[in-house]
């Protein structure tokens, strides 16, 4: 419920041109001195009192509340509620603006916010009464609601009376999420086949069917698919999807060279750094809602933040919340990123380095990870010390800046867009 605050009447444009009438009037039945144009400019600044007093009344005896979703990703539908309650149960209320302001933290007051306005015709003293405005929040970030202001202009509309609510309500707009191509999907889609020796030895398989192959010396007889091995003469083994590693660091290095903010190439280099984290949330919430596997994420901006767990909803929170708030710098720490993340990640890792930040620019990236610019996948051995055990890694690299994250990654279309 609203607490109360002070109450404003001023007069509208109307009620300016109607009190110059009545000013007018009553000049001219003093200079006159004729008794009926003074009796005359009485009764029509009658209408001005009540109209100043039943304004006033009015807005005093509301109360407002506004139920608002904590979070929501950036460009879909936002739908925050307003009620609307006269404190009185024989009150009534009519012609009631409630003017509701949106604005994103770190914005100045002047610019970056956006006013909404719902009118609710009539309220009385049975209950509230509740509207809705809906709308879409493009940007990623953190967003105030409020404060929220009342107004009315009824009945006659000569003076309107304001107040002011400091009613106000956080909102989080994580990063929008898109759409993983068939491209995108092909490439990462792990088979599994036959049957390890652990789950033959559980007599059951896990994952989704996902094909047939040649028998091969080891697989188990309840892999067999009967059917088809009779109808091509020869055994034909079922395969199942299941990733072939459990764990994967996913890699996000955002940066925007000294002094790009100046020049005409600064829109470019944003959406580069709002696609890039699309397209990393876009991933965290698809392996999230399969779960299944262990994750690292590393976000490399002012600073370099890591998060770990395991593919889950608590994760996937904690990672958008990370993504909503991060911001590209003018440092480049994408060697240093990458090496920490080799340092933290387990053996038979998969890493996936997502970066705003040229490759060509990097040989030392290069000589450690391969050939990432031509093929945009490699594959290594973790250095170590003489005689130590190599530890196999596969890295897949997304240089947002050359334009291959068209073929992997797409904005959905919001409809009525």
């Amino acid at each position: 419920m609203s607490a109360q605050s002070k109450v404003t009447v001023r007069l509208t444009p109307v009620g300016r041109y109607y009190a110059f009438l009545v000013v007018g009037i009553f000049l001219a039945a003093m200079v006159r001195q004729v008794n009926l144009l003074l009796l005359l400019s009485g009764l029509i600044a009658a209408p001005l009192f009540l109209s100043w007093q039943m304004a006033r009344r009015n807005i005093r005896r509301l109360s407002i509340r506004r139920r608002v979703p904590s979070r929501v990703c950036a460009g879909d539908l936002m739908v925050v509620d307003l009620e609307l309650e006269v404190s009185s149960r024989r009150g009534k209320a009519w012609m009631v603006s409630v003017s509701d302001r949106i604005q994103r933290d770190g914005c100045s007051s002047d610019s970056g916010g956006e006013s909404v306005r719902v009118f609710f015709p009539y309220v009385d003293g049975t209950g509230a009464r509740a509207l809705a405005y809906r709308g879409r929040i493009a940007r990623r970030g953190c967003y105030t609601l409020g404060p929220i202001v009342l107004a009315t202009r009824f009945p006659l509309g000569l003076f309107e009376a304001r107040r002011q609510v400091d009613l106000r309500d956080q909102i989080i707009v994580c990063p929008r999420l898109g759409r993983l191509t068939e491209n995108w999907n092909r490439r990462h889609h792990f088979t599994y086949d036959g049957g390890s020796r652990s789950e033959r030895c559980a007599d059951r398989v896990s994952g989704d069917f996902y094909g047939l192959r040649s028998w091969q010396i080891g697989d188990s007889p309840r892999l067999v698919h009967w059917r088809s091995s009779a109808r091509h003469g020869e055994l034909l083994v079922r395969q199942f999807d299941r990733p072939r590693q459990q764990h994967l660091t996913v890699l996000l290095n955002l940066c925007c060279r000294a002094g790009q903010h100046m020049n005409r190439d600064a829109v470019k280099n944003e959406q580069d750094v709002e696609k890039a984290i699309s397209f990393v949330a876009t991933v965290i919430h698809d392996l999230c809602r399969k779960g299944g596997r262990s994750l690292l994420l590393g976000v490399s901006a002012e600073d370099i933040t890591w998060l770990g767990g395991p593919a889950s909803p608590g994760f996937l929170q904690r990672a958008m919340d990370l993504l909503t708030r991060v911001e590209p710098s003018e440092g480049d720490h994408l060697v240093t990123l990458f090496a920490e993340a080799r340092r933290r990640s387990p053996q038979h890792a998969d890493f996936l380095l997502v970066t705003t930040s040229p490759l060509r620019f990097r040989p030392e990236l290069s000589a450690n990870s391969g050939d990432h610019a031509a093929r945009g996948e490699t594959s290594g051995k973790r250095p170590g010390q003489a005689g130590a055990v190599a530890r196999d890694f596969r890295v897949e690299v997304i240089d947002v800046t050359s334009g291959n994250l068209e073929n992997i990654f797409e904005y959905q279309t919001v409809a009525g867009s």
